[in-house]
């Protein structure tokens, strides 16, 4: 009779235990690095021996085009791309940028980036920051940004003249499921042709409808 009274009170502590500390839900959580809101998933065919760091053809003579990502809080009206030497030579230009998104933008009439690259973004409340990032290939700038005038922007990767990319090892995703899916970097020059019922339907696929314009079309 003690012995089942013993076995009883045994079962009534493991059941108060469980109630009090359930075990973890797993997690469904898929995404290897965050910017803000935006998940950022390891690419597939990243060598370990970067991760996180860089990888890929990165010594470079010359810069045809550049990732960036948008680490500020604050929504960006406009980032535009542009020679650091003359303004006027605008490269690319985008607008409705939030934090996390990223952006690739190719050297206007897809030619190369001078030494200097400089930026300018128009936040949310009127107010402009200015930057410029070093594409001389003087050095190997994934994850730089300008410390000192505008570190609101952060190279994650860029293609050489000859085609070779270098990249953090990271791109935008989203987690459905705990399952990692992918989409594509906003690149100015192929956005030009998204209507707005494509922007609505790439906003259920976990795009961020960033508008860009291409700096080549504005030649004519």
């Amino acid at each position: 009779m003690e012995l089942k009274q013993m076995s009883l009170l045994m079962l009534i502590l493991i059941l108060f235990i469980t109630i009090a500390h359930p075990p973890e839900p797993e997690s469904m959580d898929c995404c290897d690095s965050y910017v803000g809101h935006q998940c950022f998933c390891e690419r597939d065919d990243l060598n370990d021996e970067y991760y996180y760091l860089y990888y890929g053809e990165c010594e470079c003579n010359e810069i045809s085009s550049l990732s960036v990502v948008l680490l500020t809080e604050d929504y960006a009206k406009s980032i535009t791309f542009f020679d650091t030497n003359n303004e006027e030579n605008v490269h690319c230009s985008f607008e409705h940028i939030h934090e996390g998104d990223e952006i690739s933008c190719k050297a206007k009439g897809d030619r190369i980036f001078t030494e200097s690259t400089s930026f300018k973004i128009e936040r949310d409340d009127g107010s402009i920051c200015k930057g410029s990032i070093d594409t001389g290939c003087d050095d190997v700038i994934i994850n730089k940004r300008d410390e000192d005038a505008c570190p609101e922007l952060a190279v994650t990767g860029y293609v050489d003249e000859k085609g070779g990319v270098c990249d953090d090892g990271l791109e935008p995703c989203y987690c459905r499921g705990g399952f990692q899916q992918r989409y594509y970097i906003h690149d100015a020059k192929d956005s030009d042709s998204v209507s707005e019922n494509d922007a609505s339907d790439e906003s259920e696929t976990g795009s961020d409808g960033i508008d860009g314009i291409d700096g080549s079309s504005n030649e004519s």
